[in-house]
């Protein structure tokens, strides 16, 4: 009865492992991280529904955009017009625990950004959210971009916007553009982070230069 225990033990690690278990991780958040969804589409974002979206690919309101067993990466999005929220996952393992993130991004109509960017420790079947240890201080002046006007006009509304890595350890952090015609333009000039968890409490994370986007 011990060994079959201990295979059966074995067997359920091994599982949680592999990339299959970005579905296992997804039905285990609580539904309460998903709340920003509610300001666009009126359904419940239970188990049931995440189960259906994984099974069929898509429901009334969520289509499943991508999932990568073997990399442990998956993103689904609102379907929705005008603006809409897209959530990626994806996880880290380290030793026996693992760390996942969960970001939901919104394209507005003015603007693209992070909405939620969430980091769960995972060990001995319990979840608990460990965002604070994983959230870097960016500010305009981070980006370069912190001239008089835009401290003037976008100091108050600055966000980042995250993507989650389908392949590899590293974040990429960017920071967010703003173009609703008229006076104001925010510009996303290429300076980017990249960031790699190296721990459940740790993480390094470096300036990077790059072309600008909207060049």
């Amino acid at each position: 009865m011990k060994t079959f225990l201990k295979i059966f033990i074995m067997v359920i690690s091994v599982q949680l492992a592999s990339g299959q278990a970005i579905t296992d991780l997804f039905y285990k958040i609580p539904e309460q991280y998903f709340g920003d969804f509610k300001e666009l589409v009126p359904e419940e974002f239970n188990q049931k529904m995440r189960e259906k979206l994984i099974s069929s690919k898509e429901t009334e309101n969520f289509e499943l955009e991508s999932i990568d067993p073997k990399n442990g990466y998956m993103s689904f999005f609102t379907k929705t017009d005008g603006e809409s929220m897209t959530a990626q996952l994806t996880y880290w393992k380290f030793g026996k625990s693992i760390l996942l993130g969960l970001v939901i991004d919104r394209n507005a109509n003015c603007t693209d950004y992070s909405e939620r960017v969430t980091f769960f420790e995972y060990t001995n079947g319990k979840l608990v959210d460990v965002s604070k240890t994983f959230s870097p201080k960016l500010t305009l002046k981070s980006f370069e971009n912190d001239t008089p006007e835009n401290v003037k006009n976008f100091s108050q509304m600055f966000s980042t916007i995250w993507k989650l890595p389908k392949v590899g350890k590293k974040i990429k952090i960017t920071a967010f553009h703003y173009d609703c015609g008229g006076e104001f333009w925010y510009p996303a000039n290429g300076v980017y982070f990249e960031m790699e968890p190296t721990s459940i409490k740790t993480y390094k994370i470096d300036k990077k230069h790059g072309e600008n986007p909207n060049e």
